[in-house]
């Protein structure tokens, strides 16, 4: 294959005959973005782009906002709006070319208004309300309580009466029934210092879902602290009944028989040989006198400790007669606080034949605590809340679910399976 011939124009003819009108136009562009300020291309953009937070305040000025009430005038609504009440109509309208269907009907001249028709229609249903003394044609009001005459005599007096005027007095006449005296008293709350607890208590802020780190961390600590100190009292307690039952199980000695005596075969009769007191020396009778002397001085220090024990017991029973009655004290000026938690500032007498419980723990652990409200357990009741608040106030005694017992007891039968045949 022959190599192709090369062309025969010349530089000059090249460059007449080129279209730069491209570059040309870009470099006029470059020259117009250099002037105005840089080239856009090698700009941030930042330097290009502004967020326009604030918006034009022109614009804003430009339009006049309308009153809410001008709003409701201005509005037009294709459907008529309704006849609050009946409207006169012209002569015209009463004619049969007024609807074009009915003739309207014409009011009468002696007829009776709706006002006065409403007011007779009460009076026939309440005719003791529209009572009036001057009538005369009026029925007579009977008045069924006198404030100032004589009081009614109730069923039980009346009763009484009769038995007297039959000469019944050997009867006991019924007594009449009378409310109690405490029906009007307040109720006392079951505080050891008699204060008014308050209906709804402020709960600690520790036992919030999303609690502070501090009130969280120290009633889990003083609550962690109760649990020990009451599982260690339980732990004792249940040491000393295994203790006792296990004395109990130990055998009682046998009585030693006096049947065995020495010498009973041969028939004679035992002789008893009493030893004679030996005469003591002097270092004997010292020593008697030091034992003596030292089980009396022994005797004199446990009276002593006996006595101090009892003077102690004396002054702290009236320091605590002195702290409860400066405690009744400051319960009449002041407002029980938050001691709902505190067991302490509760009687120890119950009001009923039930005690109320322990305040439950809704305190959580650490695993516990949810980090959002998809995890949230949530705990408490408000209904044993108002129940137990009005158990503390006194409004109502603490009661046990009665349960009804079984009405026939349970029969044990044997079933005889060999009488079971086809």
């Amino acid at each position: 294959m022959a190599s192709r011939q090369p062309s025969r124009k010349g530089k000059k003819a090249w460059r007449k005959n080129v279209d730069v009108t491209d570059v040309s136009a870009g470099l006029e562009s470059l020259r117009e973005e250099i002037i105005q300020g840089g080239v856009v291309k090698e700009k941030a953009d930042n330097q290009l782009f502004t967020i326009d937070t604030t918006g034009d305040a022109a614009i804003a000025k430009s339009f006049t906002r309308k009153l809410k009430s001008d709003e409701i005038l201005s509005s037009r609504s294709a459907l008529s709006a309704i006849e609050g009440r009946k409207r006169v109509h012209s002569t015209t309208a009463s004619t049969t070319h007024g609807t074009g269907i009915l003739p309207v009907k014409k009011r009468r001249s002696n007829g009776v208004s709706h006002s006065d028709l409403e007011r007779l229609r009460s009076i026939a249903a309440n005719p003791s309300s529209h009572h009036n003394p001057f009538d005369k044609d009026a029925p007579e009001l009977k008045i069924d309580y006198d404030p100032w005459g004589t009081p009614i005599a109730r069923p039980e007096e009346k009763l009484a009466e009769q038995y007297k005027s039959k000469g019944l007095t050997f009867l006991e006449a019924p007594a009449a029934i009378k409310e109690p005296k405490t029906l009007k008293q307040p109720p006392i709350s079951l505080t050891q210092t008699g204060k008014p607890v308050p209906a709804v208590r402020l709960p600690e802020a520790g036992i919030s879902y999303n609690p502070e780190f501090e009130k969280w961390d120290m009633l889990l600590r003083t609550e962690g602290e109760k649990a020990v100190d009451e599982e260690r009292k339980r732990l004792e307690e249940v040491k000393e009944c295994e203790r006792i039952k296990a004395l109990a199980l130990i055998p009682e000695p046998e009585p030693a028989s006096g049947s065995e005596s020495d010498g009973s075969s041969d028939g004679e009769t035992p002789v008893i040989k009493r030893k004679q007191p030996k005469r003591k020396t002097q270092a004997q009778r010292n020593k008697q006198l030091r034992r003596k002397s030292q089980e009396l001085s022994m005797l004199r220090a446990k009276l002593a400790k006996k006595q101090a024990a009892e003077l102690s017991l004396v002054r702290k029973y009236a320091k605590d007669a002195e702290l409860r009655t400066r405690a009744l004290t400051l319960a009449k000026g002041k407002h029980v606080e938050d001691d709902e938690k505190n067991p302490k500032l509760m009687r120890k007498r119950r009001f009923g034949k039930v005690g109320m419980g322990k305040v439950p723990l809704e305190l959580q652990l650490p695993e516990e605590l949810a980090d959002s409200l998809r995890t949230l357990k949530p705990e408490g009741s408000l209904l044993r809340d108002r129940f137990r608040s009005l158990r503390e106030r006194g409004v109502v005694e603490s009661r046990v679910r009665a349960v009804e017992g079984r009405r026939y007891a349970k029969k044990a039968t044997e079933k005889w399976s060999y009488k079971d045949f086809k």
